[in-house]
């Protein structure tokens, strides 16, 4: 654990302690409970060690190999990238100074930025309507159908922007 020799007799006092508190069964429901978020999360430190634990799984995430990271790791790594994308591409289309909340639901631009962060991310549906603001899940299902579709001449001019975007972002062109 990378403690301190001076730090160690006091985390051995407390491990102690605890395998004590197990004898009682107060003691056992409270263990339960602290350790819940440990074994159902994936990984146990501060936000600085979570940002690094997110820089190391980047890469194989991005290249789509992503068998080995499930769970908690690649849903908080899936948002942290769909957060950064939302941010270029609201800034892309110049509506990051305006609330989304204010935005009406099914606004071309919540429409293109739901289909585009499906698209570059594995963000869930659920995460990018209410990150949005575009109520139900199903309106994300609805937009993605429409952009795919290229509807109005607006809605094409939108998703090139952002895929201009995104391709800049990937080095494969500069705007």
């Amino acid at each position: 654990m990378g403690l301190p020799p001076e730090a160690r007799k006091g985390y051995e006092a407390y491990i102690e302690g605890r395998v004590l508190e197990l004898g009682l069964k107060r003691g056992r429901k409270e263990l339960a409970e602290e350790w819940k978020a440990v074994r159902r999360g994936w990984y146990v430190g501060g936000a600085e060690f979570k940002e690094r634990m997110l820089a190391l799984v980047e890469q194989p995430l991005r290249q789509g190999r992503s068998g080995s990271y499930s769970g908690e790791a690649k849903r908080a790594h899936s948002e942290a990238e769909a957060e950064r994308l939302l941010a270029r591409g609201l800034a892309a289309l110049e509506v990051e100074g305006s609330p989304l909340a204010e935005t009406r639901k099914g606004s071309w631009e919540k429409e293109v930025l739901a289909w585009w962060l499906c698209q570059h991310t594995t963000a869930r549906r659920r995460w990018v309507s209410e990150r949005l603001g575009m109520g139900d899940e199903s309106r994300v299902t609805q937009a993605i159908g429409r952009v795919k579709r290229d509807g109005p001449r607006e809605l094409k001019r939108l998703k090139r922007r952002l895929e201009q975007v995104y391709e800049s972002i990937n080095g494969e062109t500069e705007i």
